[in-house]
């Protein structure tokens, strides 16, 4: 068993052509030990390796008598080819690299146009290291952090009281790694930094290069916490992710090339060989000339709901299909769960997974924004400066929160009484807050539409009234539902319940009502009441309040209106019955970026996805589009815990149930509806739909 007490012995070599530092990391206690990315001497005029720097350690190494048991790398090098395979031949031990190292792998075997038999699953690594595991040195515990940002597959090594963080950060007067390789993240750099930094000030840290900043003699490569903490240009204390963000992106927009990237990376991502030989038995490099933008079959904007459920269907039809999906986000979140949360019934980390867990297997996934579309070009700009081509475009990156819109309310969310269900970190605080109100005034808003969900603010007054009766304190509370709108639902035939909801709990509604103020410590709401006669003044009223649920302004990404691609309000112009652009016919959208009339619900999203799939295969064969969407969305109106109105219905109002009224009436209360959101729509949600089952999603047909 590794002792994590034990502190190692490091000992440091420098290569100065490539300005790297190999690290042999040594158990103090026996004769075990690991070397830290090794170097590969390469001449590049010359086109020809030597093995200098490698034999020195392996002479060292025989000097001290020493056992190697790991060859560890932090990443796939840009700036130095790697000597892991020649020293794994010539010393009984194992190679291991971060886990992610298969989408380096994918991202650059493209680029290369690597050899058919070429593996992009890391199998030419002995072990792939994710975050938190561990392995041993002798008695010494090694422990990994995944640190990506330079790269998706950096990872610094934890052993004892020293860090071996690779290209994350160099010495405090030269500052951080770049952030503008392919999969490279400045924001998520910062946070990488971050994770480093939390460890104690005395932590040594152990960097893979210098370059000896102006001013300082000599190349370093030892440093520590509390040093990068107090003294590093780029991220010392007080420096936060957006100031960071902006430095590392200007900077990184005037920086060439690495001199030995591209012979570097074909090298180390097949962990240190060379490539195959050809066939007069010689192998050989390649440089890509004039390399074109990374060009797709499919490219979808957006890892949500949507896009995801895209992609899925897609390969369901189309295995292997060329696929690209742009999202920058590490979770994936149901967002129609949060609800739940709120009222105490599902716990936040059930509505949360890793984005990797639900990337559908073989798409490219571009951890990164996307900043623009130039359609007429058929390409995509990332948030790195790369551009995607693509022959169709999926557009699924759903709305903005406007949590600016309302004065005062960002500075006071999750304190002082004032919660959301729209975000997942505050849905906890609500359910605290219902739970902790025993008397006093609790406010409810909705905003102008269109929202995410339109029933949802309803649903969170509704769950906390229950909780309240339950409690037999609601006769203590004075509820209000401050509505924009002028009614409580858009489809007349759901008002009725919602209306013996409001009468049963003694909830006060205002309609008309927009909130445009918080004063969190003052505990006070302030609305517009607009003017009861067309031209008329609106009036401002206050109201105070123990308890404030909001539910912000949305709107449309300005992407979108930037792009021309937007309608008069901003929205996603398509075509409502085809999810097809008006005007770009290879273009399609879904979710709620779309500018149809729908509500914008994950019911809806599971029945456009698969019109869009059908829709979008039938323009590459070049087929008339027979795939229709009638404007399906589904509200499941949670009026007690216990109960729910499931309101399903189209386009304009049409009621679309999805079983006979016999089995389940969708405007009145019914238990098996509250079964339905409570157990079948989150299976429904994880297993089927995200994985390209289209259950009870037929599109309907077309005349074409």
């Amino acid at each position: 068993m590794a002792t994590p007490t034990l502190q190692p012995h490091v000992e440091s070599f420098f290569d100065e052509d490539s300005n790297t530092f190999t690290h042999l990391v040594r158990d103090p206690h026996s004769r075990r030990c690991a070397i830290i990315d090794p170097v590969l001497d390469f001449d590049y005029p010359a086109a020809r390796t030597t093995t200098q720097s490698a034999d020195a350690l392996l002479a060292h190494i025989a000097d001290e008598s020493l056992e190697v048991e790991w060859i560890l790398e932090t990443h796939v090098h840009a700036d130095h080819l790697s000597a892991a395979a020649y020293l794994k031949d010539k010393l009984d031990c194992q190679l291991a690299i971060g886990a992610r190292i298969r989408e380096v792998q994918d991202i650059f075997a493209d680029i290369f146009a690597a050899e058919a038999g070429f593996a992009r699953d890391g199998r030419q690594f002995d072990r792939l290291l994710e975050e938190g595991d561990s392995l041993a040195i002798g008695g010494l515990e090694c422990r990994v952090l995944h640190t990506p940002g330079h790269t998706p597959a950096c990872v610094s090594y934890v052993i004892g009281d020293a860090v071996f963080v690779g290209d994350t950060l160099f010495m405090p007067d030269y500052g951080t790694a770049r952030c503008d390789f392919p999969g490279g993240d400045a924001r998520t750099l910062y946070r990488s930094i971050h994770k480093v930094l939390a460890l104690p000030d005395s932590t040594r840290l152990y960097l893979c290069h210098d370059y000896s900043a102006e001013g300082r003699e000599g190349f370093c490569c030892e440093t520590t916490v509390g040093e990068q903490r107090q003294h590093n240009i780029h991220v010392h204390t007080g420096i936060d992710e957006a100031a960071f963000v902006a430095m590392r992106s200007k900077r990184d927009a005037g920086l060439g090339m690495p001199r030995l990237m591209l012979p570097a990376v074909q090298v180390n991502m097949r962990a240190g060989q060379m490539p195959p030989e050809d066939a007069n038995d010689q192998a050989y490099l390649k440089i890509p000339l004039n390399l074109p933008p990374n060009a797709h079959k499919v490219v979808i904007l957006g890892g949500g709901a949507g896009g995801i459920a895209v992609a899925a269907s897609l390969l369901k039809r189309q295995a292997g299909m060329d696929i690209a999906i742009v999202e920058p986000s590490e979770q994936h979140s149901y967002q129609p769960g949060w609800t739940m949360v709120g009222g105490g019934i599902f716990t936040p980390e059930s509505t949360r997974r890793p984005m990797s867990t639900v990337m559908p297997k073989g798409v490219h996934w571009y951890r990164e924004s996307v900043v623009g579309i130039d359609a007429d070009a058929h390409e995509v700009t990332l948030g790195d400066g790369r551009k995607l081509r693509y022959e169709r475009l999926v557009v699924a990156i759903g709305l903005e929160l406007d949590w600016a819109a309302i004065e005062g309310l960002e500075e006071t969310l999750g304190k002082n009484g004032v919660t959301s269900n729209y975000r997942y970190d505050l849905a906890p605080y609500t359910w605290q807050l219902v739970q902790s109100l025993r008397s006093g005034r609790a406010l409810f808003t909705q905003p102008p539409m269109p929202i995410k969900c339109a029933g949802a603010p309803q649903k969170a007054m509704y769950l906390s009234c229950d909780h309240w009766q339950r409690e037999d304190v609601l006769g203590q509370l004075e509820v209000t539902f401050h509505n924009a709108g002028g009614v409580m639902f858009g489809v007349p035939a759901y008002v009725p319940a919602l209306e013996e909801a409001v009468k049963g709990y003694g909830i006060e509604v205002q309609f008309h009502q927009r909130l445009i103020a918080v004063d969190g410590e003052a505990q006070t709401a302030r609305f517009e009441v607009a003017a009861a006669e067309e031209g008329g003044e609106p009036q401002i009223v206050e109201q105070s309040f123990d308890m404030l649920h909001v539910v912000p302004p949305q709107k449309a990404p300005a992407l979108i209106k930037d792009s021309g691609l937007a309608n008069a309000a901003g929205w996603l112009e398509l075509e409502p019955e085809t999810l097809q652009h008006i005007t770009h016919p290879d273009i399609f959208g879904l979710g709620d970026i779309s500018g149809t009339s729908n509500a914008k619900t994950a019911a809806a999203v599971r029945k456009q996805a698969p019109v869009v799939v059908e829709n979008l295969l039938a323009t590459l064969a070049g087929d008339s589009l027979a795939a229709g969407y009638r404007g399906y969305g589904s509200c499941p109106l949670t009026v007690e815990n216990g109960r729910i109105v499931l309101a399903e219905f189209g386009y304009g109002g049409e009621l679309q149930p999805t079983f006979p009224k016999w089995l389940n009436d969708g405007t009145r209360p019914t238990r098996l509806a509250w079964q339905l959101k409570a157990r079948g729509l989150p299976f429904i949600y994880w297993n089927l739909m995200l994985k390209g089952h289209e259950w009870l999603a037929r599109p309907a047909s077309r005349d074409v």
